[in-house]
């Protein structure tokens, strides 16, 4: 019998809706979001260089419906689709040139793989086999495009490595409207065009601007964006002595907590290196010390490291202990209660560091220098007497079988196959093999479910809380069918351990061109192996139905 005749249904709608955010890009992403959010109003206008598909500007039309936007995008493919896309907005404005310092006619770097890497030159790819071509655009200032008259609240710009031309060519729209600027700047594009941090350093210092990382204008979530410039001057007038003492302090801070770590300067010094390295060789690569990748191994379904205790900030004077864990090694001791008061922290061997007036934040990358040292804890209790208690970090064992792959069936008018995967744990035991990781259970699942003669697949990720790339790239696929699961994800405990799963879901396809098709996307990008898999990434439509053909909703219900 055909095991599934109607598909699978992924309740997120698209593999690219999985909330997994442990990506670099991903993570940009994310604070990018948060800046637009905070930053503008209703009646902001903005514009986005290199709109690909509109993604920025689509947060751009939902945060501030009132303002006009001006979109930028090159590649015709994209263009025309953008101008589909918004062809009833009337405030939406949508052009095809190529943003730089010179107007003229040139020559344009499309890489059709993946036109997230196109741009004016060339640049290195992250992949291999990325498909490329040259086409002809028409290249432009913004200066001469933005409406003298118009005010800018917000720029961003993503040209992969270009972007200090185009802000070479937007002199007077920065100067006359001073907006907040997001743009990329690194490794693997920016040099091409010559662009060095003193440079971009410079050309934003003739602008009194100041230069910030995503994450930290992001996390700064104050209201002074709200107030008018002469109520601006005056808080920050105001408030400048305090912040200033306050910096002084929190740099002082960080260098004793750097000095008075375990492993102290070498260590971190010999951390720096291994880092820069890695970055200079592969900008993409991060080097991770020890603690560190234990700490994201954790993230991805390994137990934490954990003290046992919760903290948080009190009066604005401190941090404080607000939940002990039943069983950890603070609720151990014996000695520390909620609303106790962090004075100072000292690490064995190490000099003590004073805490009394740290932030959280501050708080929590002392305690994550280590995984393994003890550490001593001086805390003012409720009663103005202080204690000092030493501790351990323990290994926290995730025995919550609600972390785990549960299937179930679900009897109406179909038989419906559940699987419920609320995270893309991996198998930390025996990396090879991977025997013991999500992808695996939603197979052992398969298998059972099998048996029962359902009609079709329901694999709920609602609630997933992210993990694993590949184990979540080999969920999906073990789902739709296990021989690609071997040809594409290279996993190999699959064949081995549950040779019953690799009977094709379809035997009415052929098998042989079914192969030959995954075949060619071995080593390809996730959008492109998706894309042989009948998912557009981008929309999460399905592109093949014989291949992943969807339940009928009324069915959906009924069987639920």
């Amino acid at each position: 019998m055909a095991f599934i005749n109607k598909g699978i249904i992924l309740l997120k709608g698209a593999v690219k809706k999985i909330p997994i955010a442990f990506t670099k890009n991903q993570q940009y992403d994310k604070q990018t979001k948060q800046i637009i959010k905070k930053i503008c109003t209703a009646q902001s206008n903005c514009i986005d260089v290199g709109t690909h598909k509109g993604e920025i500007l689509d947060l751009f039309i939902k945060n501030s419906p009132a303002g006009h936007h001006y979109g930028f995008e090159p590649i015709p493919s994209l263009y025309n689709a953008l101008i589909k896309k918004y062809n009833h907005k009337t405030n939406v404005h949508l052009y095809d040139y190529a943003l730089s310092d010179k107007e003229r006619d040139a020559e344009f770097n499309y890489v059709v793989s993946n036109p997230a890497y196109s741009g004016l030159i060339k640049r290195r790819y992250d992949h291999k086999n990325e498909k490329d071509t040259t086409i002809k655009v028409h290249t432009q200032l913004l200066d001469a495009v933005i409406p003298a008259d118009k005010k800018i609240d917000l720029i961003k710009i993503d040209v992969e490595g270009g972007e200090i031309n185009v802000l070479r060519g937007a002199v007077n729209t920065i100067a006359k409207s001073s907006p907040v600027i997001i743009f990329e700047s690194g490794l693997g594009g920016s040099e091409l065009y010559g662009a060095t941090p003193e440079i971009i350093y410079a050309l934003f210092q003739q602008f009194g601007y100041k230069l910030s990382l995503l994450k930290n204008l992001s996390k700064s979530a104050d209201k002074i964006s709200t107030l008018s410039a002469a109520a601006q001057k005056k808080y920050i007038d105001s408030a400048e002595a305090a912040l200033r003492k306050k910096v002084q302090v929190n740099f002082k801070r960080s260098v004793t907590t750097m000095l008075q770590s375990p492993g102290g300067l070498p260590q971190a010094v010999c951390d720096i290196y291994c880092e820069s390295l890695a970055t200079c060789y592969d900008p993409h690569t991060a080097y991770f010390p020890l603690t560190e990748k234990e700490n994201f191994e954790s993230e991805l379904g390994n137990g934490d490291y954990e003290f046992g205790f919760s903290t948080g900030d009190g009066d604005g004077s401190g941090v404080s202990i607000t939940n002990l864990k039943p069983g950890s090694p603070a609720f151990k001791s014996g000695l520390l209660n909620e609303g106790d008061k962090i004075i100072s922290v000292q690490w064995e061997g190490q000099a003590s560091i004073d805490v009394s007036d740290a932030s959280e934040e501050s708080l929590d990358k002392i305690f994550a220098a280590s995984n393994h040292d003890k550490i001593t804890l001086t805390v003012k209790k409720a009663d103005g007497t202080t204690r000092q208690v030493s501790m351990l970090k323990e290994k926290t064992e995730d025995s919550d079988e609600d972390n785990k792959v549960k299937s179930f069936l679900l009897k109406g008018a179909k038989i419906i196959g559940y699987i419920s995967l609320p995270e893309f744990y991996q198998d930390w035991e025996d990396a090879e093999k991977d025997v013991n990781g999500c992808a695996n259970d939603v197979a052992k699942e398969i298998v059972k479910l099998k048996k029962e003669n359902i009609d079709g697949l329901v694999l709920d990720l609602r609630y997933n809380g992210g993990g694993s790339v590949q184990e979540a790239t080999e969920s999906i696929l073990a789902s739709q069918d296990p021989k690609v699961l071997s040809e594409v994800a290279r996993v190999n405990a699959l064949t081995t351990l549950y040779p019953e799963v690799m009977p094709c879901f379809q035997p009415d396809l052929d098998r042989a061109a079914l192969a030959q098709r995954y075949e060619s996307f071995v080593g390809q990008s996730d959008e492109k192996m998706f894309e042989a898999l009948g998912i557009n990434l981008s929309t999460g439509e399905l592109t093949s139905p014989g291949l992943l053909e969807a339940l009928p909703e009324e069915q959906l219900r009924q069987a639920i």
